[in-house]
């Protein structure tokens, strides 16, 4: 029996499936309010890279367009143009690896190059866009024209031409940013203002903006749904733990038996119903197994119980010539006896093993069928053996067991189809048969005995059920012949027609194998 402490110890609350519908839920409830405030940290990042953007645009434009001097003594009087040549092809390309616009301004403050490679949208923006729909958000130009002239903006009155000067500004809702580096460069008629700006969406600024009021909704929904995900979890756990309760006290009786609960509905009582099956058929193999030994206890019992009058008998007092002899035949045919049914017992129980360990090999049936069915006609002389097969239908297998089984369904049809001929007249027939039927090889063993009943078509491969006396069978051949039919993949079953003799058809998977040239 299994010991009570062990056998009904609890699931821990921690690894139960309570507490991991309650865990599932709070996650589900929280995860958009750790996703904003999450994003809020990523969205502080990008606009710290964005001012490292326009601050290394800004550098490289100005280095573009002051670069190394040529010797002319009148460079400074020159006009902007004349002393940038090409200017916006020098800036088109710093522009398009930034990802950013490059103004500059000369010292009239107008415009001589627009340069803009900023991104409109990205992945990320397109995907928060079919999520939360449009969130309002100005476009970059309405933007940037809202900030009104670019030199009069706070930053570039602020450059004074000894530091570039970077910052970050969020339009109206905070749904776009837009970062900006200017640079002031002094000299004469070649004075100039660079201006560098990058600007950026918030993809998920609409679920950011309601970051307080989704904290004030999960903490008044959080404990109802605790609640309700508690009382979902209990439902759904009883019926397990009902179905649970059942097995142990099943288990833990002394003859286990009954059946489980299998009231509940859904899963839980289609799980409870598979057991009950489980359990039945566990039932049906103890009873087997019961019936199992009482009939090898009957089958022993005879032989022993005779070895053990003989015995008694020489214990006794000396016995004359005549009285010894048939004492030792008495057990010569106990021992015998014994011998067949151990070996047979033996070589059932492999047999419903699988015969493992036992080599096989390629078993030619066509071949093999007639050397058993040669044999069996020396044992049975007054019997007519009719052979239908030719060629070769070959399987994989153990030989030895094979020839076995043969040999009973072959013997069995002889004995019966002998007796029954003996009593009702008539010639006793047995007509054996090998054909190969696709991808198997059937061998079908008939007789001209009195047949089977069709409700006996099944028990006559039960263990020890013979219509036979003592002497004349053990009851496990054809127990033995199924078994290992099926040890072979295969199958073997009977069939019958009233006053036709029966049929025993083998049916075992076939191989192909090379024929000789």
């Amino acid at each position: 029996m299994a010991e009570p402490g062990l056998t009904r110890a609890r699931t821990p609350f921690l690894r139960s499936l309570r507490f991991r519908i309650l865990l599932v839920a709070f996650a589900v409830l929280a995860a958009p309010l750790v996703f904003a405030f999450a994003w809020s940290s990523v969205e502080r990042s990008v606009e710290s890279s964005l001012q490292a953007q326009v601050r290394d645009a800004a550098d490289e434009a100005v280095e573009a367009m002051h670069g190394p001097r040529d010797d002319d003594p009148d460079s400074h009087r020159k006009g902007f143009e004349a002393a940038h040549p090409g200017l916006a092809g020098k800036l088109e390309p710093i522009a398009a690896q930034r990802s950013v616009r490059i103004r500059v301004y000369d010292k009239s403050d107008a415009l001589v190059a627009d340069i803009d490679h900023q991104k409109r949208s990205d992945l990320l923006h397109d995907l928060a866009m079919t999520l939360f729909g449009k969130d309002g958000a100005p476009s970059m130009e309405e933007f940037d024209q809202s900030l009104g002239p670019v030199l009069h903006r706070p930053e570039a009155l602020e450059a004074d031409g000894r530091a570039i000067v970077v910052g970050c500004r969020t339009s109206v809702g905070s749904k776009l940013v837009m970062c900006h580096a200017v640079h002031r460069i002094p000299g004469g008629a070649q004075q100039s203002t660079v201006y560098v700006q990058q600007t950026s969406r918030r993809a998920v600024r609409a679920l950011y903006d309601s970051r307080y009021q989704l904290i004030r909704v999960v903490a008044v929904v959080v404990p109802f749904a605790l609640a309700l995900a508690f009382w979902m979890g209990s439902r759904l756990v009883r019926p397990i733990e009902t179905l649970r309760a059942g097995a142990l006290r099943i288990a833990e009786s002394r003859r286990p038996e009954g059946s489980l609960p299998a009231e509940a509905g859904g899963e839980v009582g289609d799980l409870a119903r598979s057991f009950n099956t489980l359990l039945e058929k566990l039932e049906d193999r103890r009873g087997a197994n019961q019936r199992f030994v009482a009939d090898l206890v009957h089958e022993l019992k005879n032989p022993v119980a005779a070895i053990r009058a003989c015995a008694d008998t020489l214990v006794a007092g000396p016995v004359d010539e005549t009285r010894a002899a048939r004492l030792a035949r008495v057990l010569a045919d106990s021992g015998t006896r014994l011998d067949t049914l151990v070996s047979q017992l033996l070589e059932l129980a492999r047999s419903e093993a699988g015969m493992e360990g036992e080599p096989r090999t390629i078993v030619d049936l066509v071949a093999l069928a007639k050397g058993v069915s040669e044999g069996c006609k020396l044992r049975f002389p007054n019997v007519l053996f009719h052979w239908e097969g030719d060629g070769r239908a070959t399987v994989q297998g153990v030989e030895g067991r094979l020839d076995s089984l043969l040999r009973n369904l072959l013997d069995n049809a002889a004995f019966f189809a002998a007796e029954h001929c003996a009593q009702e007249g008539g010639e006793p027939a047995v007509r054996l048969r090998v054909d190969s039927r696709g991808s198997h090889v059937v061998v079908s063993v008939s007789d001209n005995g009195p047949g089977i009943a069709p409700e006996a078509l099944e028990q006559v491969f039960e263990r020890f059920y013979t219509t036979r006396t003592s002497k004349q069978g053990t009851g496990l051949g054809l127990s033995l012949a199924r078994a290992i039919a099926e040890a072979h993949g295969g199958s073997l079953r009977a069939r019958t027609e009233p006053g036709q003799g029966a049929t025993f058809e083998l049916s075992l998977p076939a191989i192909e194998t090379p024929r000789s040239p």
